[in-house]
This record gives structure tokens, C-alpha cells and sequence, in this order.
């Protein structure tokens, strides 16, 4: 599990590598805590690398939002691979998160 994360303008955008269970998701909670500690209403999560995902990390995401949403900010989940969509379908998630195929679709949501 990695995480890397670059700035486009005032959009942070974190590019997930790996497997998100039990075992990482409280790096990736860490990690979104930071980030929107640091003042980012708005975030951008590169899925396209990430192998798995697990309900652990999908109750962080779901946590993450809940707080940019109070500053009226949004998660926008980009290039999402097709076992990753599958997830957070049967988990409702499609429907609270902005979804978009490409980072650059994604940051155009925050223009």
C-alpha cells in the first residue's frame, strides 16, 4: 500500500497504490485527516492502481467526505479499475461520491 500525493492548483490528489484493508486503511485515514486538517475542501483519489479495497477503507472514505462536505467540499474517485467499481456499487458508495474516468475529467469537477 502507498500512497502518493501531488497538488494540482489548490486540489490535493492522492494516487492510492495497492491493497486497502484492515491492515492500511488507518495510513489512508491518516493520511485524508492530514490533508483536509491542511485546509483542502476538495480532494481528488486516483484509484487506478489499487488492487482491493475492503469495507475498512471504504468507512474512511465515507468519513472523509462526511467532514469535506462540511466545508462544502467534495471526493471526487477517478480512473476507477472495474473490480474497484464493483466494490463500491455493491456498497451504494457510486451514488455519494463523484465519480469520473480520468484525474483530469475529475479536476475539471472542482473548476
Amino acid at each position: 500500500m502507498k500512497i502518493e500525493q501531488r497538488q494540482v492548483n489548490d486540489i490535493p490528489i492522492l494516487a492510492l497504490h495497492g491493497r486497502f484493508d484492515a491492515m492500511t486503511s488507518e495510513h489512508l485515514e491518516e493520511r485524508l485527516k492530514s490533508v483536509i486538517d491542511g485546509g483542502a475542501r476538495n480532494i481528488c483519489l486516483d484509484l487506478n492502481a489499487v488492487e482491493f479495497i475492503s469495507s475498512s477503507a471504504l468507512r474512511v472514505l465515507l468519513t472523509s467526505l462526511k467532514e469535506v462536505k462540511k466545508n462544502e467540499g467534495i471526493i471526487v474517485l477517478a480512473a476507477m479499475p472495474s473490480h474497484v467499481r464493483e466494490v463500491f456499487d455493491l456498497a451504494g458508495f457510486l451514488e455519494l461520491f463523484a465519480v469520473q474516468e480520468t484525474c483530469e475529467e475529475a479536476l475539471k469537477i472542482f473548476e
